[in-house]
């Protein structure tokens, strides 16, 4: 009975083992950054996609303050804690979009989801998910300009002309227009 009793120990570590090892291939094969930050801030993990996402390895990653690869304009978003948070003062959790500084020096704008779980004794830290949205972004963007401007000649067209007079006009300025 005591070696069966054994034999059942031995085949759930087994077991156990053989899901962490299913469940850590998952996390670092995902084409999503998986990060998770200390409660003062710090990278305390992270996922093997990074070096995709923004070119940096993990090894150079860990242990530095999160705040230290955003942009400036955004890097108010997190409070010295690593916790995201709104202009208003309130906690950031849910989806929100930040610059990183890739390895190259350009910026990559990531879709960042945040996890607080600071009071979880097994993470203890901020879970975040980030993906890279910059392609995606940059295609609105050109897409909005082909909207509003002449192809041939780069100047705002009929529909960007009508919808700044709306928006003037909506204002208390008087507004003129002038034809040749």
């Amino acid at each position: 009975a005591r070696r069966q009793r054994q034999m059942c120990i031995r085949d759930r570590n087994a077991a156990a083992l053989d899901h962490e090892r299913r469940f850590r291939s998952a996390v670092h094969a995902s084409n999503d950054v998986m990060a998770l930050l200390t409660p003062t801030g710090e990278i305390s993990f992270l996922s093997d996609s990074v070096a995709e996402v923004l070119g940096w390895t993990r090894e150079e990653l860990l242990g530095r303050h999160v705040g230290g690869l955003l942009h400036a304009e955004d890097a108010d978003l997190f409070t010295d804690s690593g916790a995201p948070i709104a202009p208003d003062g309130q906690p950031l959790s849910q989806v929100f979009v930040v610059r990183a500084r890739h390895r190259d020096g350009s910026w990559r704008h990531l879709e960042v989801s945040s996890s607080d779980r600071r009071g979880d004794p097994v993470i203890g830290g901020l879970l975040i998910t980030a993906r890279d949205v910059t392609d995606r972004l940059e295609l609105q963007q050109r897409l909005a300009f082909q909207a509003t401007h002449d192809a041939l000649t780069g100047l705002p067209n009929r529909a960007a002309l009508l919808a700044r007079g709306a928006e003037l006009l909506t204002g208390p300025a008087r507004l003129a227009v002038l034809l040749m």
